[in-house]
């Protein structure tokens, strides 16, 4: 029972901290848009914690998901203050970058994509909510933590392994960052 309980306080909270896709799709062009080729680190431990909890020897008390729910709050108002800031810049670009593309016109699309990035560049950082969360982690759920992010890395490298492989790219060069 208790279990399932915080199984579903925390899909209730991942779900609750996903970007509202409708409006980035038009900028971004949709699922697998320039913003799944980067790695968001409060994104990736939340995620990882959530996933994490599902194991019995975890053990996320009442205190550590309200302070983690706190934690993701403060960092959806802050991304959703930006996505509201930068709506005009999203139609713009969604614009720009369909008449580019029905035109043909390469040296266009190159452009607009350059301004894409540069606005993405401007996203609130979150590796310091990713620390917070970590700081609410008992040494024992950190030690947990780290292996299965360990292991998580381990079997995502595997898959992109096999994937390059059956794309007849032989041995794929390690091209994951390091993260801290």
């Amino acid at each position: 029972m208790r279990a399932s309980v915080i199984v579903a306080i925390l899909a209730g909270i991942l779900l609750a901290a996903a970007p509202d896709a409708s409006r980035i799709a038009p900028f971004l062009g949709g699922p697998g848009g320039i913003l799944s080729l980067t790695r968001d680190s409060f994104a990736e431990i939340f995620s990882l914690v959530g996933e994490a909890a599902l194991n019995p020897d975890f053990n996320l008390t009442r205190e550590q998901l309200e302070r983690i729910q706190t934690i993701r709050s403060q960092v959806k108002a802050e991304r959703d203050k930006w996505f509201k800031e930068h709506a005009e810049d999203f139609r713009k670009a969604g614009e720009e970058f369909r008449k580019a593309r029905e035109a043909g016109d390469r040296e266009k699309f190159r452009d607009i994509f350059q301004q894409r990035a540069q606005i993405l560049q401007t996203i609130p950082p979150t590796g310091n909510a990713a620390e917070k969360i970590k700081a609410v982690l008992t040494p024992d759920q950190l030690k947990l933590l780290d292996a299965y992010t360990a292991q998580k890395r381990a079997e995502e490298d595997q898959l992109q392994q096999a994937v390059w492989e059956f794309y007849g790219g032989g041995l794929r060069p390690a091209t994951r960052p390091i993260s801290p």
